[in-house]
C-alpha cells in the first residue's frame, strides 16, 4: 500500500523496494516526490529509493497545522513502516529542513545528509522555518 497513516494524516509514498542501501528523498516547496523521478531512475539499481509526498502536498493530506518537525517524524514514520533502520536523507529547499529535522531528532536513523539548495545555519528572526499550513 503506498500510503501510511502518521500523526492523523495520511502520507503517500512510493519505495523501489530491495535490500540495497536505502535513500529517501524530500522534496521542494509546490512540487511532490516525482520531481526525484529522475534520480529514482538513475540510482534504484544500487540503492532502494523512497519518494513521498509530504503534508498537503501532492496525494498527503494535511486537516491541521503542522511544521518540518511534524514532517521528518513523517518521513521517520515511513522507515518504520518499510523496516528500514536507517537511510540517507536528500533534501532540496524545505525537504532539506524536513531531513535535517529528521537528523536531528533521529540521528540513529540517518546515515547521511544530502541538502540541495537549502540551508542548516541559523536564521535571522525575520525567516520562519516551520512551515505552517492550515
Amino acid at each position: 500500500m503506498p500510503y501510511v497513516d502518521v500523526q492523523g494524516e495520511t502520507i503517500w509514498m512510493q519505495d523501489s523496494g530491495g535490500d540495497n542501501p536505502a535513500v529517501i528523498f524530500c522534496h521542494g516547496f509546490f512540487l511532490d516526490g516525482s520531481m526525484f523521478d529522475a534520480q529514482v531512475a538513475s540510482l534504484s539499481d544500487r540503492y532502494r529509493c523512497i519518494t513521498w509526498d509530504e503534508r498537503g502536498f501532492g496525494r498527503s493530506s494535511a486537516t491541521k497545522s503542522f511544521t518540518y518537525w511534524d514532517s521528518a517524524v513523517d518521513a521517520i514514520a515511513i522507515l518504520d513502516h518499510l523496516s528500514i533502520a536507517r537511510a540517507v536523507f536528500v533534501g532540496m529547499s524545505k525537504g532539506g529542513y524536513i531531513a535535517l529535522r529528521a537528523a536531528i531528532g533521529s540521528p540513529d536513523r540517518v546515515a547521511a545528509l544530502a541538502l540541495i539548495g537549502s540551508e542548516s545555519g541559523v536564521l535571522s528572526k525575520r525567516k520562519k522555518l516551520d512551515f505552517l499550513i492550515g
